[in-house]
C-alpha cells in the first residue's frame, strides 16, 4: 500500500475512536466532558431564563443581547413555542 492510503486510512480510524469515545454509550447522545446530566439540564434551563429576561418588554424583531463566552452577542428577539426570546442572528443560507 502507498504512505498516502495508510496515512488516510490512519486519520479515518482516528476520527472513528475520537467519535466513539464521545459518546454515552447509555443513551447513545454526545455528552459535554466534565458536566453530569443535571448540570447540563441545569445551564440550559439558566440560559433559556436569560433569553426569555433580555427580551422582556419588547416585541418580536426587536433587537436584544445575549450575553456569550466571548462578550455580548447581538441578537434578535423571536417567538418560539409562544415564548419571546432572544436568539442569536444566524446568516442565512443561499
Amino acid at each position: 500500500m502507498k504512505l498516502t492510503n495508510l496515512t488516510i486510512i490512519g486519520f479515518l480510524l482516528v476520527a472513528v475512536v475520537l467519535t466513539g469515545c464521545s459518546l454515552n454509550q447509555e443513551t447513545n447522545k454526545k455528552i459535554k466532558p466534565g458536566f453530569t446530566e443535571e448540570q447540563r439540564d441545569e445551564m440550559m434551563q439558566e440560559r433559556l431564563e436569560l433569553s426569555k429576561q433580555s427580551c422582556e418588554k419588547k416585541q418580536e424583531g426587536d433587537p436584544c443581547i445575549i450575553q456569550g463566552r466571548m462578550g455580548e452577542i447581538k441578537s434578535t428577539c423571536i417567538y418560539q413555542d409562544d415564548i419571546l426570546l432572544c436568539q442569536m442572528n444566524r446568516p442565512t443560507r443561499k
